[in-house]
């Protein structure tokens, strides 16, 4: 099954910032590695950086190792993780 995910924080939150609560939180969601080991193939990753948000285009079969997989984003800002469909008839 096809998800978007999208994420969102705040400034102060960021991974890239000092008091971030998890400073690998990014580099965790989108290790190609770990996604294979969970079930997911990471199909495209995505950031708008000033906008402190991510997005995400992923195929799992498991809603609950797509939700481990991205808890990681979970604990420093809002992730979505929504069920989609291709438009193209292929």
């Amino acid at each position: 099954m096809l998800f978007i995910v999208l994420h969102k924080h705040a400034a102060d939150r960021c991974p890239s910032s000092p008091g971030s609560p998890d400073p690998d939180a990014v580099g965790k969601v989108s290790d190609e590695a770990r996604a294979k080991k969970a079930g997911i193939k990471i199909l495209g990753c995505y950031g708008a950086y000033t906008e402190h948000s991510l997005f995400f285009v992923v195929e799992t079969d498991s809603y609950e190792a797509l939700y481990e997989f991205f808890e990681p984003l979970m604990k420093i800002g809002t992730t979505e993780l929504t069920p989609a469909s291709s438009l193209s008839a292929s």
